[in-house]
């Protein structure tokens, strides 16, 4: 968790994001194995929060990216206009 706060800090990159992302929902899912007995819901919440903070501007590059993807192709001669 320390070294993606860090990254998120230094570079804060859509790849920087992601790896926060991943890594807040393996620690959430151990801390619910454990059970709030050891670790209070107080800890689930905030690492909720935390990931609920990074989703938007993790969707938007989600997004961007599958727009390039999935966008018109057009070869060098093809024109825009229909007709």
């Amino acid at each position: 968790m320390r070294s993606a706060v860090e990254r998120l800090t230094s570079d804060g990159s859509d790849e920087a994001i992601h790896d926060a992302r991943k890594r807040i929902k393996k620690v959430r899912a151990v801390l619910q194995l454990a059970g709030t007995d050891l670790t209070g819901d107080r800890a689930l919440k905030r690492l909720r929060r935390g990931s609920h903070a990074l989703s938007p501007p993790r969707d938007m590059d989600a997004m961007i990216e599958a727009a390039r993807t999935l966008g018109p192709r057009r070869s060098a001669g093809q024109s825009t206009a229909a007709g």
